[in-house]
């Protein structure tokens, strides 16, 4: 046994993907605008037994106009994560409508502070000094009732997924992976997930001598904790389901969904090979790119899922939460690809049903939860 009571066998097989650099590759092109097959409606689907295998949207987008979609993706899941942060974790809803009555008062309020009529209070028109008239973004003060943040600060879960996403932009950090005989070579400094700077990062933002003022949750707690003793990833992740599994994907995102290099096929191990291929499987078809059909690799051997698992596993090391995690993503991604939000989440709920569901394939067994 190794001391984190892994056998040696599978000591390599476990850890090696860790401390591998994934770099970030370029976007799959979609030259032309395909004719997309019509979607079927809810009632046909829910008349299908057993569940087809679901279709995938053909790509439509050139790559520089998926990169600025990457950057939207990025740049609005920081916002929103700020604009929500005065409200995170409030669970209760009737707590909630009295902090949205709240704020329709201070509204009409400065609207006219001698007109406070029930009709301007279940208006969406009024409009004052106060920045909001109705909703819950951007609360001043705050309402969390687990951590006291400035309005407009990143909660817990966005200053993580800022984190991950400064070493996504940092790749390997210049660090050092071993090479085939054993002994070390230096890596470049390129763009991409290397889960043990990522960890080191993570360590040093929030670590007890980081100086990190904020809220630190269960599963940052877990994993330095375990971090801190020397267990690396993925043993360092916590045992832990939360929903920063999923509020931290956008990064992710923005490197690796639908991208031009795909894993060539898994075989029967379904394990990733250990460097990027450009062959093309018989997976989703998504684009035209120098003259034929380029297809993402099968979900079993998808570049984006594996990096999403291996990521997760950092801080959350449990199959739930690579499960919600994946499913998560592939909504994301099919968003980026410009889904709406309910094909993409409709999308996902056919593929997690269906037994020839290939989208979401880690968590097979929670796919009916």
């Amino acid at each position: 046994m190794c001391p984190w009571g892994i056998r040696p066998r599978r000591a390599g097989a476990v850890l090696v993907p860790y401390q591998r650099l994934y770099p970030v590759p370029p976007w799959l092109d979609g030259r032309s605008e395909p004719q997309l097959e019509p979607k079927p409606t809810l009632p046909q689907l829910l008349q299908q037994r057993p569940y087809p295998k679901p279709q995938s949207e053909l790509l439509a987008f050139r790559a520089s106009e998926l990169g600025a979609r990457a950057l939207g993706c990025v740049i609005g899941s920081a916002l929103a994560d700020a604009a929500a942060m005065g409200v995170h974790w409030v669970y209760d809803l009737a707590l909630m409508d009295e902090i949205e009555r709240e704020r329709r008062l201070l509204a009409a309020a400065s609207a006219s502070p001698s007109s406070q009529s029930s009709d301007c209070l279940s208006s969406v028109c009024c409009s004052g000094e106060h920045p909001f008239a109705y909703g819950l973004e951007f609360m001043e003060p705050p309402r969390s009732p687990f951590y006291s943040y400035s309005s407009g600060r990143n909660s817990p879960y966005g200053e993580q997924t800022l984190v991950l996403l400064r070493s996504l932009a940092e790749g390997a950090g210049g660090g050092e992976e071993a090479g085939a005989s054993g002994g070390s070579t230096a890596m470049a400094s390129a763009p991409g997930l290397h889960c043990g700077h990522y960890a080191s990062l993570f360590a040093e933002t929030f670590g007890p001598a980081s100086g990190f003022d904020g809220y630190r949750d269960v599963s940052t707690k877990g994993f330095l904790r375990n971090y801190g003793r020397g267990i690396p990833p993925p043993l360092s992740g916590a045992n832990d389901a939360q929903a920063n599994c999923v509020a931290r994907l956008a990064p992710l995102a923005a490197a690796f969904a639908a991208s031009a290099f795909v894993y060539p096929s898994a075989g029967s191990s379904g394990e990733p090979p250990h460097s990027i291929g450009s062959g093309v499987s018989s997976g989703i078809p998504l684009a035209t790119v120098g003259g034929a059909a380029a297809e993402v690799a099968p979900r079993n051997g998808d570049l984006f899922l594996h990096c999403v698992e291996l990521a997760t596993r950092v801080t959350q090391n449990t199959d739930a939460a690579v499960a919600w995690a994946s499913a998560g993503a592939v909504v994301l991604e099919r968003l980026l690809l410009g889904s709406s939000a309910e094909a993409a989440v409709r999308h996902v709920v056919q593929d997690l049903e269906s037994p020839q569901g290939t989208a979401v394939r880690q968590g097979r067994p929670l796919h009916a939860v």
